[in-house]
């Protein structure tokens, strides 16, 4: 039976020690120096899921049998020395326990760091005919039914606001959010402009920076509930759920289907032998989206056509 994390992984938004590709569900990036952009987050601080995570570790498995499209080369996971999750893997964490080295001569042990997760809807200012200038919800197609192997029904889709997962340290993201809504006194009442700049320190490297949108844009009541079905209908079984993800990161399936064989992380290039008869896909029920949530969204969005300010 499947684990239900909603009460085993926590939430905060507590300073936490500074520590030293690819990615799954709809994570947020900004991959060049001048990227940017514009997010309104859906939760408050105290409310951030927290794990502690290996990023971008190598996959050393090869591509399981069935899986479509591009094998990823680098996945995270969630470290089973989790103060939350340690108790369900008293062998410990393989990954943790790798010896490999980068080329600054750190292990995986010594680069896994506390994250905070977040949900947040991808935002864009744009000028109406009269030059004023608002802020609205990118939109995207997301599926409006799931098949029982887990993957979309092929041409059912609804229009829906950008939900994304931000997954970062507090130092280096999360700390500057936490500063901004102390000063104005929420995180759901601000849109903010994320951007990656370049860092005066150190040239070969990049910083976060996060700035208030200036623009006034109220988010109304029927947008947060369009947010929340938004939520609701991403994913079968449930939708966007972050303690889920950060517990099922964690998980022996997970880890078998990108490093690991009989609890040990299988070397690179070693071809790891077969999968195991991994599925390529996480088994699912049918599962349709609430028609009535789907109404609300095509409408709001049709709403939005002619924003204002």
């Amino acid at each position: 039976m499947a684990r239900n994390y909603d009460e085993v992984v926590s939430t905060g938004d507590e300073d936490d020690v500074r520590g030293a590709g690819y990615r799954p569900k709809p994570y947020w990036s900004l991959k060049n120096v001048g990227d940017s952009s514009v997010l309104r987050f859906l939760a408050e601080t105290p409310e951030w899921v927290k794990g502690l995570t290996h990023q971008f570790v190598p996959v050393t498995l090869p591509q399981p049998e069935g899986h479509e499209g591009k094998w990823p080369g680098f996945m995270s996971a969630t470290c089973r020395k989790d103060e939350n999750l340690a108790r369900f893997y008293p062998e410990g964490c393989p990954i943790c326990a790798d010896p490999t080295k980068d080329k600054w001569g750190k292990t995986y042990a010594d680069k896994v760091q506390p994250l905070r997760y977040a949900l947040a809807v991808e935002r864009e200012i744009v000028a109406l005919d009269n030059g004023t200038k608002v802020v609205q919800d990118k939109t995207v197609k997301i599926p409006a039914r799931w098949g029982a192997d887990g993957k979309p029904v092929e041409g059912e889709t609804v229009e829906a606001p950008s939900i994304v997962i931000v997954a970062e340290t507090m130092w280096r993201l999360f700390g500057q959010f936490k500063t901004m809504a102390a000063d104005y006194g929420s995180m759901r009442g601000l849109d903010f402009t994320v951007k990656r700049i370049p860092d005066p320190a150190k040239p070969e490297r990049s910083l976060l920076q996060v700035l208030p949108v200036v623009i006034p844009s109220q988010v109304t009541q029927e947008q947060w509930d369009m947010y929340a079905n938004a939520v609701s209908c991403w994913l079968p079984n449930g939708g966007l759920r972050l303690k889920q993800l950060v517990g099922e990161q964690s998980e022996e399936e997970y880890y078998d289907r990108f490093w690991t064989r009989n609890g040990v992380m299988v070397p690179k290039g070693s071809g790891g032998g077969s999968s195991n008869g991994a599925p390529a896909s996480v088994q699912a029920p049918v599962q349709s989206a609430d028609p009535d949530k789907l109404a609300a969204m095509r409408a709001r969005i049709a709403n939005q056509a002619a924003p204002t300010a």
